[in-house]
């Protein structure tokens, strides 16, 4: 068992943030010195209430619900009692309180990989997205990261999280065949498809550049064409 440590000392302080943002950085900055990771529990107009990231507990989820069964998950979280208290005395004057400096748990061993120093900044994200769309491979996108970046923390994962990221937002709600067919009434592809009557479905889908039928129409003697089966995916 863990024997709880005060980190309250770290935290008492009679400094002053023009705003809540910048309490809030103070407060995580000063956390990770200490090897310690901090999330924001809940927000309003004049207070803001910081925890441990371990703060609560994981939530038990009931894998069918026409089983009695409970599906345990995996969480870190451990009830960690620590919180902050940030609030606004007047405008522009924010001060930050402990009410609770105890941790029930060892810090982290290291912050490579840890998803609240890991993850990508905005500029990154958009590095990001340029390379992937010139076919750029995850393992050099990240290598490209850290050159430019020799500090950065984050991981493969979360390269392959933002990609997927971007497939989502590229989507816009729409599923990947709806998505295909747009694409294809847009840059005016020929196409030609046909749909299963009893559901509603694309059994089969054609379409070709206008470029590639001009080439067909003068020459018309070799015919290549790419063709997928056997799968389900889309």
């Amino acid at each position: 068992m863990f024997e709880e440590v005060d980190y309250s000392a770290y935290f008492i302080t009679d400094h002053t943030f023009g705003s809540k943002n910048e309490l809030k950085e103070w407060a995580k900055a000063t956390a990770r010195e200490h090897n310690m990771f901090l999330i924001v529990q809940s927000s309003r107009k004049r207070n803001i209430y910081i925890s441990c990231e371990r703060y609560g507990k994981g939530r038990v989820i009931r894998a069918n619900i026409d089983v009695e069964s409970r599906k345990f998950t995996g969480t870190k979280k451990c009830k960690c009692p620590f919180m902050l208290i940030g609030h606004m005395e007047s405008e522009d004057v924010w001060r930050i309180s402990v009410s609770n400096g105890k941790h029930n748990h060892p810090p982290a061993t290291y912050h490579h990989g840890h998803s609240m120093v890991s993850r990508l900044t905005q500029d990154q994200y958009e590095v990001t997205k340029t390379l992937s769309k010139s076919h750029v491979k995850p393992k050099e996108i990240l290598d490209h990261l850290r050159r430019e970046d020799p500090t950065i923390q984050t991981s493969l994962k979360h390269i392959y999280n933002a990609r997927n990221k971007m497939k989502a937002e590229a989507l816009g709600g729409r599923t990947v065949i709806q998505h295909l067919m747009q694409n294809i009434t847009q840059n005016e592809y020929l196409q030609w498809h046909r749909v299963d009557p009893t559901g509603n479905e694309i059994n089969d889908l054609m379409f070709a550049h206008p470029r590639s039928i001009e080439l067909l129409r003068v020459f018309p003697y070799v015919l290549l064409m790419d063709t997928t089966y056997k799968t389900n995916r889309y």
